[in-house]
C-alpha cells in the first residue's frame, strides 16, 4: 500500500469553525469506506483525533511506517497530525469518531498525557457492546438532531474518552515514567512532525 500524504485529502474545517457539530463527527466505519472499496489511502489530520472502534471483522492500520493488524473486538485511538491509512475487509463493521483537539480541551475527562508522545494506540476488548451502543447514541444525535443535542452528544464524548482512559494504564498514570533514551525519541519525533514542511541536517535536530 503506498503512503502518500495527497493520494486523499481531508477537509480539515473542524478547529475553523464555531457549531459543536463542526467540533466532533461519528459515522458508522462502513460508510466512508466501502465509498473507497474498503481501502482508505494514507493521511493526516491537524489537530484532529481519531478513535477507531472495530465490532466485526479485520483489517490493517498503517501508522506512519508501521503496520498493525487489526482484528474485532478492538479500538484504535489515531492522535492528530499522524500519518494513517487503513485495508478494510469488507462488510467489517464498527465506527469513526473524530474529535477536534480544541474540543477535547472542553472535556474535563481528559486527562494532562493524553496524546504525549503521539503514537496511536491499540486496544484489544473483551466485548465492544458497551462502546458500540455510546458510539451509536453519538451518531443517532448527530443525525437526527433532537432537543440539547449538543450538551448529550458533549455528555456522550466525555463516557468514550472515560473508557478510554480506564482501557489505558498510560492514560491513567499507571505506567512507569520514561527513561532518558525514551524521552530523547519523544522529543525527536515531536520535532519531525513540528518541521515536517521544513528541511534540517541531523546535525540540526541533535543540537535541539
Amino acid at each position: 500500500m503506498p503512503h502518500s500524504s495527497d493520494s486523499m485529502e481531508f477537509v480539515d474545517f473542524y478547529a475553523d469553525r464555531k457549531e459543536f457539530s463542526a467540533l466532533i463527527y461519528c459515522e458508522p466505519l462502513a460508510l466512508r469506506s466501502k465509498l473507497h472499496d474498503w481501502t482508505i489511502q494514507p493521511h493526516r489530520h491537524n489537530n484532529i483525533d481519531q478513535v477507531f472502534l472495530l465490532t466485526s471483522g479485520t483489517g490493517k492500520a498503517y501508522l506512519d511506517a508501521k503496520q498493525v493488524e487489526l482484528r474485532a473486538p478492538c479500538m484504535l485511538l489515531v492522535p492528530g497530525n499522524l500519518m494513517h491509512g487503513f485495508d478494510w475487509q469488507q462488510g467489517c463493521e464498527g465506527y469513526v469518531v473524530s474529535v477536534a483537539s480544541i474540543m477535547l480541551k472542553q472535556i474535563s475527562a481528559v486527562p494532562t498525557n493524553w496524546n504525549s508522545d503521539e503514537t496511536a494506540e491499540l486496544y484489544h476488548l473483551s466485548e465492544s457492546q458497551s462502546l458500540e451502543q455510546l458510539c451509536h447514541n453519538l451518531y443517532v444525535e448527530q443525525t437526527q438532531r433532537p432537543v440539547l443535542s449538543d450538551a448529550m452528544q458533549k455528555s456522550l464524548l466525555e463516557q468514550l474518552v472515560i473508557s478510554i482512559v480506564r482501557l489505558s494504564p498510560a492514560l491513567r498514570g499507571d505506567n512507569r515514567a520514561p527513561s532518558k533514551p525514551e524521552r530523547k525519541l519523544l522529543q525527536f519525533k515531536k520535532l519531525i512532525q513540528s518541521h515536517a514542511t521544513q528541511q534540517h541536517q541531523v546535525e540540526w535536530y541533535a543540537r535541539k
